[in-house]
């Protein structure tokens, strides 16, 4: 639903083509979930999208998305599956700029302590 509501029409695609389920009330559990779900069947932890058709160029990262929106299961899911802790993506932007950085960063911003500290704990190559 997020993905939807974003305009991250790349993301709801990979989504539909492993199945997700398009009349479901969203609930972390079952969001979570789902992501290990899509990551049993091969969807890509380290997996970057454009943000909308009419932005192209403009990326985001799915684990840098799961940090700044708080969700630690997430998070630690696509880290076990071998998310790229170090992987910059979109964290926010608008006509003034753009901002990248990693899902730490990210979690920072978004003052998400639970992922930050699951976050710092996590040892870069």
């Amino acid at each position: 639903m997020y993905a939807a509501a974003e305009g991250y029409t790349d993301v709801v695609t990979l989504l539909l083509a492993k199945g997700a389920e398009v009349n479901v009330v969203t609930d972390g559990r079952k969001v979570e979930a789902k992501v290990k779900e899509l990551l049993a069947a091969g969807a890509d932890p380290n997996h970057e999208y454009v943000i909308g058709y009419a932005h192209k160029t403009i990326k985001g990262r799915v684990l840098v998305l799961a940090a700044s929106l708080g969700h630690p299961g997430i998070v630690q899911l696509l880290l076990n599956k071998g998310a790229d802790v170090n992987a910059k993506g979109l964290i926010s932007g608008s006509e003034h700029g753009l901002n990248y950085g990693t899902a730490l960063e990210a979690a920072e911003r978004a003052n998400k302590p639970e992922v930050v500290a699951l976050l710092r704990n996590v040892r870069p190559d």
